[in-house]
């Protein structure tokens, strides 16, 4: 999943796995733009009560922490630094994942705090 900037932030890549290869997560067959509203109900799925993930983007006047399904941003920060730092703090407290977006919109760094369903091997 990703996100871009600008008029299209409003929409999330969303990648369907390939019926009968769900156990392969990098395998996929469609990948489309989704409203991002929409992306909350097929991601949250999995007893982490519904909540979203934390999103540290860049806006016109600096950087937000946006939780994924909400309607404003959590918090509005003049550096990415203080931006990266809070939404840290809000992911460990709520046990979700904080995904820390670069300067062009993209996807730079991702972070999990809460179970990982799929941890990395070795």
């Amino acid at each position: 999943m990703s996100l871009t900037s600008g008029p299209a932030s409003q929409f999330t890549r969303f990648i369907w796995p390939r019926p009968g290869n769900a156990s392969k997560p990098g395998r996929c067959d469609v990948a489309a733009l989704v409203p991002a509203r929409a992306t909350n109900a097929l991601n949250s799925g999995g007893g982490d009560g519904g909540k979203g993930d934390i999103h540290t983007v860049p806006r016109d006047d600096g950087w937000a922490n946006e939780k994924e399904g909400a309607d404003r941003a959590s918090s509005l920060h003049d550096t990415k630094e203080q931006a990266v730092g809070a939404g840290r703090q809000q992911a460990k407290r709520e046990g979700v994942e904080h995904l820390i977006h670069k300067k062009d919109g993209t996807i730079g760094e991702r972070n999990t705090y809460k179970r990982d369903p799929h941890p990395p091997k070795g």
